[in-house]
């Protein structure tokens, strides 16, 4: 399959996506910090793309989706342009925030014009397949959410943390 170059506009946007899922607010709390906890701190940082692994081809395992279909990472980029992984987690609230958001892209890039897979992946061994389930229909995801209990999936692409979109070209290159 021939690597596809996104068109810069494209990579500025998946990038955006990636870097407001690091940005914490400093006044971001969850509902069961106590009221005297230390304020977030707001962290960015400034990496090399190569040593983040950026353009480095890969092989993603065979995973099993909540429906119960078997996931050959053949099948999740046949014929795409690209395919849109997220690390998420149904007890994050980072990912609570951003889940709505998400599904937007999702319906917006799955069309037949756009031709973008995407993929959810949950690497929290203690969050239930219904829990997943119940994350999955509440903000309208459709493409396959995958329980990742081992973290094969992650250890593969580098996910290290909940949540974070890595967008790979039809080669399966890690992009943005």
């Amino acid at each position: 399959m021939k690597t596809t170059l996104w068109p810069r506009r494209r990579v500025l946007i998946a990038t955006a996506i990636i870097a407001s899922t690091l940005v914490v607010v400093a006044s971001c709390r969850t509902s069961d910090q106590p009221a005297n906890a230390p304020a977030l701190q707001r962290q960015t940082s400034v990496n090399d793309a190569a040593a983040l692994g950026i353009g480095e081809m890969f092989t993603l395992p065979t995973l099993l989706a909540l429906d119960g279909r078997t996931l050959e990472p053949a099948d999740v980029f046949k014929d795409r342009r690209a395919v849109v992984i997220v690390m998420t987690s149904t007890g994050c609230p980072l990912s609570r925030k951003y889940g709505p958001r998400l599904a937007a892209i999702e319906r917006e890039y799955t069309s037949p014009a756009k031709n973008v897979a995407f993929v959810y992946v949950n690497t929290v061994e203690a969050e239930s397949d219904q829990h997943m389930r119940e994350q999955a229909r509440e903000y309208g995801f459709r493409g396959p959410y995958l329980p990742d209990r081992d973290r094969a999936g992650a250890a593969t692409i580098g996910g290290r943390t909940t949540p974070v979109v890595f967008v790979v070209e039809g080669e399966a290159r890690r992009g943005c």
